[in-house]
């Protein structure tokens, strides 16, 4: 069960690194309002159907933990 929870962690630190990351890029980055906005939405898009991919297959992996 450690391994789970050294995971989890793992997982929210790098989620929280990642939107520290694009605030900071937004907040200085050399675009307009909308250009920014436009990049937000594309990024936000990917994230998103990067996320759902992977919540599709976390059952298969829980089920058969020697694969990790």
């Amino acid at each position: 069960m450690v391994g789970n929870n050294s995971k989890s962690s793992m997982a929210a630190a790098l989620l929280v690194g990642a939107t520290a990351g694009t605030i900071a890029a937004l907040l200085l980055a050399p675009t307009t309002g909308k250009q920014s906005r436009e990049l937000v939405r594309q990024k936000t898009g990917k994230i998103v159907g990067a996320t759902k991919n992977r919540l599709k297959r976390t059952p298969a992996a829980a089920s058969n933990p020697s694969d990790s």
